[in-house]
């Protein structure tokens, strides 16, 4: 684009951070903020990924990239920022944190990674974590990914994760491919799979003119031919994490917590049905009492019932009770809030 053309064209939410839609405004006025700020104060390298065009309402994810020596203190910060974590089993470098703002009534969910993968069991390794972090800027206190690292990391996110454009990254990536550029790290590490007639400035000029159909239809190759390319990383990655994704052998080192929803049968039917979809916790909605109980509690798992437990009164640490109404947003909130109760203290009996 020449100079007199970017002058002329309109601002984009991708382009200026005063636009009400650009993620350094979403961010910035979104609850993680302070919890970003802390891990700027104590020198932590770290960027807003694909997830910054998501972060449009309180409770979507956060994804980040910190550096790979961070991630110790990363863990710290969050944890004095009032974040738990999440098991990651099988998750690759993923490292999942979670907070409850009661006054909200919202759960936030951070996902962080060290390192730049796709594929479902995050087999397909790309090496340019290290470049991308030295190339973020700095939009309103929030750190971005520069725009040509954007476009690669939206793109390959869409064809390797995905295996398809949706219509609202089509619009994003177009925004982006003015500044995508043939010869990063991530333009390399996918031209090295690219079939005959295919190369990095060619996916740049489908993903500019947003022929989603063209680039959906060219994902299945790219993924198999990255798994050729590099036979060895790929398959031990996809076969060690679908193992360990499938054993959840972290979810044995916590107890788990019961929680009784009392009141009317129709209250706690509907809030027990609406908490799975809106608790990123480990979380089982049970009718009855019996071995799915005692096996979910054995996994670590928060297990919501419906009714009194069988054979006690009074709330103990491990079996919570939560009266539920038929005022369903409040009953809601009350239930989120001893969930939350009880995972912090299953995770602090965890660790000793």
């Amino acid at each position: 684009m020449s100079a007199r053309a970017a002058e002329s064209a309109p601002a984009t939410a991708g382009e200026n951070p005063e636009h009400p839609d650009h993620p350094a405004r979403i961010v910035s006025g979104s609850m993680v903020a302070a919890a970003l700020a802390s891990l700027e104060e104590e020198g932590v390298a770290w960027c807003l990924l694909r997830g910054e065009v998501e972060v449009r309402s309180p409770g979507d994810d956060v994804d980040l990239l910190v550096a790979l020596g961070d991630l110790a203190r990363v863990r710290t910060v969050l944890g004095r920022a009032g974040f738990l974590p999440l098991a990651a089993d099988g998750r690759g470098s993923h490292v999942f944190f979670v907070r409850y703002f009661e006054d909200d009534d919202v759960w936030v969910k951070l996902d962080l990674v060290a390192d730049i993968s796709y594929g479902r069991y995050q087999e397909l390794r790309t090496g340019a974590a290290e470049g991308v972090l030295a190339r973020r800027h700095n939009a309103k206190g929030v750190w971005l990914a520069a725009p040509g690292d954007a476009f690669w990391m939206l793109l390959l996110h869409c064809l390797l994760d995905k295996g398809r454009v949706p219509a609202r990254h089509a619009a994003r990536l177009r925004e982006l491919a003015p500044a995508a550029e043939p010869d990063n790290e991530l333009a390399r590490a996918a031209a090295s799979s690219l079939p005959a007639g295919w190369d990095a400035d060619r996916l740049i000029a489908a993903a500019r003119t947003g022929d989603c159909q063209e680039l959906t239809a060219f994902a299945p190759t790219l993924r198999s031919r990255w798994r050729r390319q590099h036979p060895l990383t790929a398959w031990s990655r996809l076969i060690a994490n679908a193992v360990l994704r499938k054993l959840k052998l972290s979810s044995f080192r916590s107890r788990g917590v019961r929680v009784h929803l009392l009141g009317p049968a129709s209250a706690t039917g509907l809030v027990a049905a609406s908490l799975p979809a809106d608790c990123p916790l480990p979380l089982k909605v049970l009718a009855r009492s019996g071995f799915a109980v005692r096996y979910h509690l054995a996994r670590g798992r928060l297990v919501v019932q419906l009714g009194p437990p069988p054979n006690e009164s009074a709330e103990s640490l491990d079996s919570l009770l939560v009266d539920v109404t038929t005022d369903i947003s409040e009953s809601r909130r009350r239930v989120s809030c001893q969930l939350w109760r009880g995972y912090a203290a299953s995770v602090l009996a965890a660790r000793g």
